[in-house]
């Protein structure tokens, strides 16, 4: 209120009129409810504010706290990577590595294979071959001297005959073949003599009869009776009866036996390719 100059008692009077102090109760409420609002108002915006800050310092620290983690997991995840990535590339070496190997293993089998087969060829070859040897060495054995049948008597023995040949191996079968014309090579380049107890020719008697052998084709004999020669056929040793070569035998003999006598030319018949004597 603005004071005036005038009536100082009617003034103070009027304020102290009862309507007066109604509306000036009236306003004391409600200026101490509107502070009352503030300060509450003010209190509660403080405590939100704090309240506010509180909450935002704990999510930074957990963003942090979370970055922190981060950081370390995709340290740890960068490392795993870059293992893993190495061992994928050691991996993908090894298969190239494997994939050379198979080609190399599959280039290698293809060339045993073609070899094995290559192998199975020479062996019936030489099947063929060993058969069509002891074949001829069973035909021809007949036509041999006595005293080399005498000798190769334990090598035909390993001769394969019939099923046999299925429990002798190829290289058994050759070993057999190749004593067996060694010693046939041996005997034809020699000269030889040799004493058995036989039969003469037009004579069922059996006496001693020495044999001179001249390789694989050619045999003249001498006894006490008669003497001749003898040639190979189909069926065995044929022989002819021939006494007026005896002396030339019995010199050829001497001539054999006495190794440091003088060589002498003996004229003695011999049969050339299968023609006469």
């Amino acid at each position: 209120y603005e004071i005036l100059r005038g009536d100082w008692s009617s003034d103070v009077c009027s304020s102290d009129s009862p309507s007066h102090n109604a509306r000036m109760h009236h306003m004391n409420k409600f200026l101490i409810s509107i502070g009352l609002a503030l300060t509450t108002a003010q209190a509660d915006s403080v405590d939100h504010a704090r309240q506010s800050v509180s909450d935002w310092v704990q999510t930074e620290q957990a963003i942090s706290r979370e970055s922190l983690d981060w950081q370390a997991d995709k340290t740890l995840l960068s490392d795993m990577i870059t293992i893993a990535q190495k061992r994928v590339a050691s991996l993908q070496q090894q298969v190239e590595a494997h994939a050379t190997f198979t080609s190399l293993a599959k280039e290698e089998r293809r060339k045993l294979s073609e070899q094995d087969t290559q192998i199975t060829e020479y062996t019936h070859v030489i099947e063929q071959l060993l058969d069509d040897a002891e074949v001829f060495i069973r035909r021809l054995l007949p036509q041999l001297p006595p005293p080399l049948q005498d000798e190769l008597a334990a090598s035909l023995k390993r001769l394969p005959d019939g099923e046999s040949t299925l429990t002798v191996s190829l290289s058994e079968r050759m070993q057999t073949i190749t004593t067996i014309l060694s010693q046939l090579r041996a005997f034809d380049q020699t000269v030889s003599i040799h004493q058995a107890i036989r039969a003469v020719p037009d004579s069922d008697n059996e006496i001693a009869v020495r044999t001179i052998w001249v390789g694989l084709g050619q045999a003249y004999y001498i006894a006490p009776s008669d003497a001749g020669y003898g040639l190979p056929s189909p069926s065995g040793w044929t022989w002819h009866s021939a006494p007026e070569l005896s002396d030339a035998i019995q010199r050829s003999i001497q001539q054999i036996e006495t190794t440091s006598s003088t060589p002498q030319l003996i004229d003695l018949p011999i049969q050339i390719k299968g023609g006469a004597l």
